[in-house]
């Protein structure tokens, strides 16, 4: 008995496709994922208005948290002509509702406020940078999150949702600072 999920197929032009969906393809994404990744990694991401988010926050902290700027745009210094872009792949999963983000154009860019708290969440929205899973550790993919149940509300977003921003540009799960947001 073969596992027809295991068996492919190499069509005409030199595609690849599983046996069982022949109208479907492998690739690769043109948005790679972002996740985390140890602080001294080459594939950490080094953002280029840092100053400006940092400068964000503490106008927030004298005006109370009111929002008054357009929010700042997430272009990457490491990566040139880059930013951080929502990928189209929407994640839903019981009451959980959000987007994974990935590396894309700069015309692209969310625009962020960095609140007072750690929390980065897109200008007019109330969606927020989020670390998926249930731990801080190498490896776990950034999203966009919109919709939180209740309980993990109260119980995880205090770890997976505040960042810090470091001195060369990165920016740290504010629980997990050998970590940075990075890509592979």
């Amino acid at each position: 008995m073969t596992n027809g999920a295991r068996c492919f197929l190499i069509n005409s032009e030199g595609s690849i496709s599983p046996s069982v969906a022949p109208h479907l393809a492998l690739g690769i994404s043109l948005l790679p994922t972002l996740r985390l990744v140890k602080q001294n990694s080459p594939n950490k991401v080094i953002f280029n208005n840092v100053n400006l988010l940092k400068e964000n926050q503490s106008s927030l902290n004298k005006t109370g948290e009111k929002i008054r700027s357009e929010g700042i745009k997430l272009e990457f210094l490491s990566h040139p002509g880059c930013s951080l872009v929502q990928k189209h792949e929407m994640i839903k999963y019981n009451s959980f509702l959000g987007f994974r983000v990935g590396i894309g154009a700069s015309n692209e860019a969310f625009q962020v406020h960095f609140l007072q708290n750690g929390e980065i969440m897109l200008r007019d929205s109330e969606t927020f940078l989020h670390i998926y899973g249930g731990k801080l550790a190498e490896g776990q993919p950034i999203c966009l999150l919109q919709k939180v149940p209740l309980w993990y509300r109260l119980w995880y977003l205090k770890q997976q949702r505040r960042f810090k921003i470091n001195n060369d540009g990165s920016i740290s799960p504010m629980y997990a600072p050998y970590l940075v947001i990075g890509s592979y």
